[in-house]
């Protein structure tokens, strides 16, 4: 099993601080939300714009500390760490079609396709699928299938 959510890396090694890569990828999620949407707990926040101030339902149990960043939060104690945020999130997809590349380098440099593209990753059905269709498949025993040696009569 993988660890899904890492919001921190503590290291005595000395960094120095860079600017933040724009990558696109705020300027995608301002808009279209694909991961909270798929939330099947409704974990995460489907505010437009990224916050500072969280509503105390966000943070239940919390101390009364302020958010030392803007963010699109989560609710820790509703999300069973699915991972379907990170199966459905354009960003995590495999880059085995050349076309993953492609979006990623239109992505960076402009916004004007970014409701094609989200339209295409809710088309190709990233993520989670239901599991109950699984079982209405017609898988061949012991995966042997038999129907290229049948007879056509």
């Amino acid at each position: 099993m993988q660890l899904v959510c890492m919001d921190m890396l503590i290291t005595d090694m000395p960094l120095t601080p860079t600017k933040p890569i724009d990558a696109g990828i705020n300027k995608f999620c301002y808009t279209y939300k694909i991961c909270a949407e798929s939330c099947p707990s409704g974990a995460l926040s489907m505010d437009t714009d990224p916050v500072y101030d969280v509503d105390p339902e966000w943070r239940p149990g919390a101390l009364d500390v302020p958010y030392a960043h803007k963010a699109w939060h989560m609710n820790n104690y509703r999300c069973y760490f699915c991972a379907q945020c990170h199966a459905v999130c354009p960003f995590s997809t495999t880059r085995d079609a050349s076309i993953h590349n492609f979006v990623m380098g239109t992505v960076t440099t402009t916004s004007i396709l970014n409701g094609f593209f989200a339209n295409m990753e809710r088309t190709m059905g990233y993520g989670l699928k239901n599991p109950d269709s699984w079982w209405d498949h017609d898988i061949p025993l012991f995966g042997i299938s038999t129907k290229f040696t049948e007879k056509r009569g």
